[in-house]
């Protein structure tokens, strides 16, 4: 491989670390006490972005976890005054999911499958996980950075938390899908626009 070639996979690299390193700053922000709900509706895309299938899955999730762990670290660093081992135990295994939910959409972006639906039951459905698993851990959902808009979480009435998260993840998997098309053709086509209408309808 020549200085050219090897220039372009470090590059790629640093970009795909880069978009999961986004994500993890975006998905903290979004909750309290920084309360920039607004940056909810884009924080997976970057995520969705580095998992491409064209690189080594092993360097991907390997890369997933180390910005994971320092993800939870951070925003779970209040447990260090309570128990100090615990604190570091449980951020390792909440990290675990987002190697998870990066091999799903590294799954579905080789098949080239619609992430506006995809991406919503990825996410979401690793929420619901995380909600139950081990008797649950039902903080920092894409749900929870919306507690201020009081018009979108009167659904939670009837559907719960979660379908507020499914709002969410479905805007983040429509720019992912029109970022990937647009990179791909310069132009936004006709499927693009059907799943504008979709996920207006569904906000609607």
């Amino acid at each position: 491989m020549g200085m050219d070639g090897q220039y372009t996979m470090k590059a790629g690299w640093v970009r795909r670390v880069g978009g999961l390193a986004a994500t993890a700053v975006l998905l903290t922000l979004m909750q309290a006490p920084y309360d920039a709900h607004y940056l909810a509706w884009a924080a997976w895309v970057p995520f969705v972005l580095a998992c491409t299938p064209a690189g080594r899955r092993r360097g991907l999730l390997a890369a997933v976890y180390a910005v994971a762990v320092g993800y939870w670290l951070f925003n779970l660093s209040w447990l260090w005054q309570v128990t100090g081992a615990g604190y570091i135990v449980f951020a390792l295994y909440q990290a675990l999911y987002w190697p998870a939910i990066a091999l799903a959409v590294r799954f579905v972006r080789a098949r080239q499958w619609p992430l506006t639906l995809c991406v919503p039951a990825i996410i979401v459905g690793a929420e619901a996980v995380q909600g139950v698993l081990f008797g649950g851990f039902n903080w920092f959902f894409l749900a929870h950075s919306q507690y201020r808009q009081l018009e979108l979480i009167q659904i939670c009435d009837i559907f719960g938390g979660l379908r507020v998260s499914v709002l969410v993840a479905l805007v983040n998997g429509l720019r992912a899908d029109g970022v990937l098309e647009y990179a791909a053709r310069r132009r936004l086509g006709w499927a693009f626009a059907g799943k504008a209408v979709l996920t207006m309808a569904c906000l609607w």
